[in-house]
């Protein structure tokens, strides 16, 4: 069985060229979340999830953080 490796979400752009505030909006993220995942900047692991969401609907492929590369902000959990 082949493996294939993740690719990033600037590849992912440039092979299906969407627009990113549309895929914001799509999505329900922050306006320029997707440009900061293009950009490899760390993103809230909710709004990477929901944009990948929404372009697997907008392209019928399947997109998530198994297959695609994503700089994810460390966010610790709350000590109490």
């Amino acid at each position: 069985m082949e493996q294939r490796v993740p690719v990033s979400l600037s590849e992912l752009y440039l092979r299906h060229g969407f627009t990113t505030p549309l895929l914001d909006i799509r999505a329900g993220v922050p306006s320029g979340t997707t440009d900061r995942m293009i950009q490899n900047i760390p993103v809230r692991q909710e709004h990477a999830e929901r944009v990948l969401e929404a372009l697997s609907g907008q392209t019928g492929q399947h997109y998530s953080f198994s297959n695609v590369t994503v700089n994810l902000i460390d966010e610790e959990e709350p000590r109490g």
